[in-house]
This record gives C-alpha cells, sequence and structure tokens, in this order.
C-alpha cells in the first residue's frame, strides 16, 4: 500500500502536517521531496552561520580557480552595455 504522507522537518523530527492514520508501530519508507524553490544543502534553518560560511567558501574556491576574466569583461561598459553616463 503507498500513501503520500505531507509532513515537515522541525530541526529534529517530521512533523506530520495533518492527522496520520496507521497502527503503532508500522514501519514506514520515506521519500524526500523538496519544496521547489528551496534547495537545503545551500543553508536550511537547521544549518549554522559556521555551515554556511564554510560552504560559500567552498564555492568561492571553485569559481576562484576556474575563473579567468579578463579585466575588461568586468567594466561597467561590457556588464551594461552602455558608456557609463
Amino acid at each position: 500500500m503507498t500513501r503520500t504522507l505531507t509532513a515537515h522537518f522541525d530541526g529534529h523530527a517530521l512533523i506530520p502536517e495533518g492527522p496520520i492514520d496507521l497502527p503503532l508501530g508500522t514501519k514506514l519508507t520515506l521519500t524526500v521531496e523538496t519544496p521547489a524553490g528551496r534547495n537545503p544543502s545551500i543553508g536550511g534553518p537547521s544549518r549554522s552561520i559556521e555551515e554556511r560560511l564554510a560552504a560559500l567558501d567552498e564555492l568561492f574556491a571553485l569559481v576562484g580557480s576556474r575563473a579567468n576574466l579578463p579585466d575588461e569583461t568586468l567594466r561597467r561598459e561590457s556588464i551594461y552595455g552602455d558608456d557609463g553616463k
């Protein structure tokens, strides 16, 4: 039997969005589906500031090692397509 239950994670446990009619001791297999527009790997509420900063450091290290933009690319005229007036 397959049923869909909606719940949210409060940082410690899964909290059902409504009543669940299951016998005590029922074993479940969970599939986690993240709502569109939210990526917990970027830094959901359960991640500390230190973890988020470490993730940013990793990202900057990765981008910095691969980014090779000439100075001309970063000029206002190149970014906005105008002469700065």
